[in-house]
């Protein structure tokens, strides 16, 4: 996940994982969906514990606390649900770790004057969006068993759609149902969608016609 070399390497994998995949990512259709989705995941990791474990949901912002208000106040058996915004997070731990918001309006934040992009560094990073992969790091790495990404289907994070290319993860629907897109070769930052064309169906990028990436039906 990390492109950025000067960063440390750390394998973002559990130390007492659960299922075969211990990063996951779901994908809704509304933000408003955010806190159901969560809810049902937490449910079901519940179910199967017999004992206490820690949730963190994390942030990149203190309001995304609201989209997740029905996961905080549900009860569970074995689960202490806690939420914090990522940057807070760093030095903790938790069992279950849920990120917020992978969308490309939230994580990374484009926002010029966002304090945590103001942080002092010892220099330019020549790396974008360098101090907001810092921060998906730590969000990453707070889990012990498993990690859940949320995300908007058709908004997907550029950094989500790193980990798709590189194969790390898939994208699931709240039904568990495999929609992992296709990423577009050409901008990397976007979607493909099918497209009729002259000679016939193809994958053309959904930033067109800021990215006229295409792609053959076969070659996805």
């Amino acid at each position: 996940m990390t492109k950025n070399p000067v960063q440390i390497s750390k394998n973002v994998r559990s130390s007492a994982p659960d299922t075969d995949e211990t990063v996951i990512a779901v994908s809704v259709r509304e933000r408003s969906q955010y806190g159901s989705v969560v809810r049902q995941h937490l449910v079901g990791i519940d179910e199967q514990l017999t004992g206490p474990a820690k949730v963190l949901l994390l942030g990149r912002y203190a309001r995304s606390k609201d989209d997740v208000t029905s996961a905080l106040d549900a009860r569970y058996a074995n689960l202490t649900v806690e939420f914090n915004t990522v940057h807070a997070s760093k030095g903790k731990e938790a069992d279950y770790v849920v990120v917020l918001g992978l969308e490309r309006s939230g994580f990374p934040s484009t926002i010029e004057d966002d304090p945590l992009l103001q942080l002092a560094m010892a220099a330019a990073d020549p790396y974008p969006f360098a101090e907001e992969r810092r921060l998906f790091y730590v969000a990453l790495t707070r889990a012990k068993r498993s990690a859940l990404l949320v995300t908007r289907a058709g908004g997907e994070s550029a950094f989500l759609l790193e980990l798709v290319r590189n194969r790390a993860v898939k994208i699931r629907s709240a039904k568990g149902d495999d929609i992992t897109p296709v990423v577009c070769p050409k901008c990397k930052k976007r979607t493909m969608k099918e497209r009729n064309g002259r000679y016939g169906q193809f994958f053309g990028c959904t930033g067109y016609p800021v990215c006229a990436g295409t792609m053959k039906l076969a070659d996805a």
